[in-house]
């Protein structure tokens, strides 16, 4: 079997010193190049940039074949501009770090109780218990970090609430938000009042 020439390029640097440069492929829809002191740097270095090429390339076949037809689709969501493992590491940071927190109504539970052993007022309490109920009554299987902030503005814009409930509402569950991110059960407000 031939060996296959490794394309090595002679530049001179500002100094007048000499680098040896060869092409690594792409990055981002860039090629890269590398530079090294000796010639036989830069052919390692190229040759390991091969085997870690073809590594690469046998890993995606190894993959089952649904995982590369998600990984098509994943890629037509996206579009071009999002990688996948930007992606991932959002869904990561986002979603999958809040699986295991407590469902809304829990969360409202818990909320409740702490005002109760923090000595809020009865009034308080009672606003705390009957609009959290009704939060609740519509979402307390799910959990916050669920929610869409589309979700959260429809319900908050309830036809039988006039101007003042809904205010009371919206500064409640930004309460219980507020009382959830403390916890790290959310990574943000979407009811936060400004």
């Amino acid at each position: 079997m031939k060996k296959r020439k490794i394309p090595v390029y002679v530049q001179t640097n500002r100094s007048g010193s000499q680098s040896f440069v060869v092409p690594l492929g792409k990055s981002d829809g860039k090629r890269v190049r590398k530079a090294f002191k000796t010639k036989a740097e830069a052919q390692t270095a190229y040759e390991l940039w091969q085997v870690q090429k073809k590594n690469q390339g046998q890993a995606a076949f190894t993959l089952a074949l649904d995982k590369r037809i998600d990984a098509v689709k994943a890629i037509e969501i996206l579009g071009t501009d999002i990688s996948l493992i930007d992606a991932a590491r959002y869904y990561r940071q986002h979603v999958l770090s809040y699986k295991t927190a407590p469902v809304i109504s829990e969360i409202i539970e818990r909320f409740v109780k702490d005002g109760i052993q923090a000595g809020d007022r009865p009034r308080t309490l009672t606003d705390k218990k009957g609009r959290g109920k009704m939060f609740a009554a519509d979402f307390g299987t799910r959990r916050l970090s669920d929610l869409s902030l589309e979700e959260l503005k429809d319900w908050l814009a309830d036809d039988e609430w006039g101007a003042l409930s809904r205010i009371n509402y919206r500064r409640m569950i930004s309460q219980i938000y507020n009382y959830a991110h403390k916890h790290q059960w959310v990574d943000s407000n979407l009811a936060k009042t400004n």
